[in-house]
């Protein structure tokens, strides 16, 4: 089990997903995923329960919209700490 605040690593998440990293930043494009972190020294990537959160709302069915909302949720919290 993962901490939720670990950072996994792009080709993790695009596993986990089951896409391509080019679809990642698709997504991130689109506004449907946040952008990865940024790491000194280390590749960048997502914290574990934007991830999680993320990939429930696809199994769960809902719209770009309402994934985008929750993208813009996720940032807000990044800039809150």
């Amino acid at each position: 089990m993962q901490n939720m605040y670990e950072i996994m690593r792009m080709k993790d998440v695009a596993k986990m997903a089951g896409v391509s990293r080019s679809t990642l930043y698709g997504w991130v494009k689109k506004g449907l995923l946040t952008p990865p972190v940024k790491r000194v020294g280390k590749s960048p990537g997502w914290p574990v329960y934007e991830i999680e959160r993320f990939n429930c709302a696809r199994i769960a069915g809902w719209t770009e919209d309402e994934i985008k909302v929750l993208a813009r949720e996720f940032m807000s919290l990044r800039c809150a700490r």
